[in-house]
């Protein structure tokens, strides 16, 4: 443990159950107004246990954000003291350069290179005493791109060799449904990011979670605001969780439309795999196809930096109307 992780833990933070009012109390102690549709404050016990049955982890194993990225930033806080290291790979989540600047943090990037592919070994060769975070998104975003088991058990081996914690974020986890929550015991250094946007079809309701061992989230609850969700984010994850189709719908319209636009002939433009939810081209004739897109206003990504994504255009897979229009302009 850090320095900074021991001055956290002395912080006292409530848990789960302390935020609970006692039953057939009429509660007066919340200085809560008297009228007002959610003037209570919100009580998340059920969201606890409900997410504690779908991700197979017991409700001291988990701790909701508001989206994952906010989870993301709690380990930011939590496990790098200012002046830290941080490796990456790159291109990576944006926010990852932002939460490292809070923290005024080394950044060391892992590239892809130009055929988007990126070897486990080379973040190994940088993991010493001396980092206190390894990131890594798989699929990897915004290359989509993804790691087995085997390499991430390996990353995960050698950052619990160095007492390193290593963050690893599965916003697009049910695209490519790998079963690393039996790692959690396996790697106490390991902490899983899960967002409920891309898969369930929540981005607006902002709901992510960690998930990692108890006394990782312990510390990890320092950071958390008084009140972690609102009561209209526990009621949308309480109703959503009894509807799994949404789920099953989504990933089938994303393999969907993944397939077509691997099939399909297009004109001057490569289709990429990937494993996210969207699809990923690179253009030989890129404005053209930017100018093909804009004058049709529909707006991908196309304002990538990395040199591995020179040209390339990225867009979320949406409905059969959407992506068929699509596939018409780009057939020529």
């Amino acid at each position: 443990m850090t320095d900074w992780e021991q001055y956290l833990s002395k912080l006292w933070r409530p848990g789960i159950e302390d935020k609970r009012d006692p039953e057939g109390f009429i509660c007066l102690n919340h200085n809560e107004a008297p009228f007002g549709e959610y003037k209570k404050y919100p009580d998340p016990y059920m969201l606890y246990v409900k997410a504690a049955e779908l991700f197979h982890v017991g409700t001291e194993n988990l701790l909701p954000s508001y989206g994952s990225e906010q989870g993301i930033r709690y380990c930011y806080d939590t496990f790098v003291p200012v002046g830290g290291k941080v490796i990456q790979t790159n291109p990576a989540f944006e926010m990852l350069e932002v939460f490292a600047y809070y923290r005024n943090a080394a950044v060391i990037k892992i590239d892809y290179n130009d055929f988007l592919q990126l070897d486990s070994k080379a973040i190994i060769k940088k993991i010493d005493e001396r980092i206190n975070l390894v990131v890594l998104a798989n699929p990897d975003n915004p290359t989509g791109q993804v790691k087995t088991i085997p390499e991430i058990e390996e990353i995960a081996g050698n950052c619990k060799l160095h007492n390193v914690r290593f963050l690893l974020d599965e916003a697009y986890y049910d695209y490519y449904p790998l079963d690393t929550i039996p790692l959690l015991k396996k790697y106490p250094n390991l902490i899983i990011a899960r967002s409920m946007s891309k898969n369930w079809g929540l981005a607006g309701a902002r709901l992510g979670f960690l998930l990692s061992n108890e006394k990782n989230i312990h510390l990890l609850r320092k950071q958390k605001p008084m009140d972690e969700l609102g009561t209209p984010q526990v009621e949308i994850f309480l109703r959503a969780i009894e509807n799994p189709g949404i789920v099953r719908n989504n990933v089938a319209q994303v393999k969907k439309w993944q397939a077509v636009f691997e099939h399909t002939p297009l004109d001057k433009i490569e289709y990429i795999p990937t494993y996210g939810n969207f699809i990923l081209l690179k253009s030989h004739s890129f404005t053209k196809h930017k100018n093909l897109f804009l004058e049709n206003k529909i707006l991908p990504r196309m304002d990538f930096k990395h040199p591995c994504l020179k040209n390339c255009i990225r867009f979320s897979i949406d409905n059969d109307e959407v992506m068929d229009k699509i596939v018409r302009l780009l057939k020529g």
